[in-house]
């Protein structure tokens, strides 16, 4: 396409401004689609299973065992230490290995003397028993022992089997629902992101497609470096207003405007610039006013305390002249006085 009148090259050139409108309004909706992509969500509010008192290994049961057999017997000690009158220190001898055992759980060491202490205590109020006890109470005695010991074992067991697993069902069921909340929330989003990402594909087509076609037909005479819509609304006000008549002409009074613009946008910041420098002089001659007003108080005070010194001073002079002129006086009466008693005597 070649542009040889002024007609020809006005129509060019509203040509050129309905498709880089065109590109314009592309890449808004793309941007808009880009916001409006979404990433999948995650689970949320899912529930923990209760921790389970485990029984099914040999070693679990052993040490359920171990504890359960432990606590009964030092239980059972120190309910028969303040049964028999052997007081309370003789049940916090049994007590207070039992609550190591039970809350030191990092301190292997102490867990360890605990223990050993434990049996030993056990086995030496066992020996008294069987010493002293007769033999019937220390039967009863051991059968009361294992019932405790059987009850204990089974109320650990009915809590393993029954509240916990109804525990575990109850949070299974929430995290059920909550998972395929969550996965139909998640297919909503991925469905919608489909379509975003289909669309989003489209407009880059058509962004494509018109930039192609503008290129293909304004290439042969539009600038390459002045595609924006700045620019060609600049190029079409100037052609008209009779500016410029051809595609060098109105190259060159788009430039020389911005160039006028750049200045007159330079001059503007160093008059920003100018005017800030004189807001700060002006400032500064109000601070130094205000400072010169503040030393010439102070040296009025300065003087008006000198004055007063001086006046000071001279009272205090004044003060000891008298001072001295009466203690002159006095001594000179005494002398008087002194020469008439003498007089006196010598006329005797």
């Amino acid at each position: 396409m070649e542009i040889t009148t002024r007609e020809e090259l006005l129509n060019g050139l509203y040509y050129v401004h309905d498709r880089l409108s065109v590109l314009a309004k592309l890449m808004e909706r793309y941007v808009q689609m880009e916001r409006a992509y979404r990433a999948k969500l995650a689970y949320t509010g899912l529930q923990d299973h209760t921790a389970e008192i485990q029984t099914k290994s040999v070693a679990s049961k052993g040490k359920l065992l171990l504890i359960a057999l432990g606590s009964t017997v030092a239980v059972f000690y120190a309910l028969l230490s303040l049964l028999s009158g052997m007081g309370l220190g003789s049940a916090l001898v049994f007590a207070v290995p039992i609550l190591i055992l039970i809350f030191a759980k990092e301190q292997k060491k102490l867990r360890l003397a605990a223990l050993v202490f434990l049996v030993a205590m056990v086995a030496w109020f066992t020996y008294v028993l069987v010493q002293y006890a007769p033999p019937a109470a220390t039967i009863i005695l051991g059968v009361l022992m294992a019932v405790v010991l059987a009850g204990e074992t089974a109320v650990i067991l009915f809590y393993n089997g029954r509240y916990v697993v109804r525990k575990n069902q109850q949070a299974d069921a929430h995290n059920a629902k909550v998972i395929q909340a969550t996965d139909a929330k998640n297919a909503e989003i991925a469905q919608s992101n489909a379509l975003v990402s289909q669309k989003r594909a489209e407009l880059m087509n058509r962004y494509d497609q018109v930039c192609g076609e503008l290129k293909q037909n304004t290439g042969s005479w539009f600038p390459p470096d002045y595609y924006s819509l700045e620019a060609v609304e600049h190029f079409i006000k100037a052609v008209e207003n009779h500016k410029a008549d051809t595609v060098k002409e109105m190259i060159l009074e788009y430039d020389q405007s911005m160039d006028r613009q750049q200045m007159l946008e330079n001059q503007r910041q160093a008059n920003q610039k100018l005017d800030k420098i004189i807001n700060n002089q002006e400032v500064s001659i109000e601070l130094q006013k205000e400072q010169n007003k503040l030393i010439r108080q102070g040296n009025a005070l300065q003087g008006i305390k000198m004055m007063q010194d001086q006046l000071n001073h001279n009272d205090s002079m004044n003060e000891q002249r008298r001072t001295r002129a009466a203690i002159n006086n006095n001594t000179q009466a005494t002398r008087d006085f002194h020469k008439e008693v003498k007089d006196i005597f010598h006329r005797w």
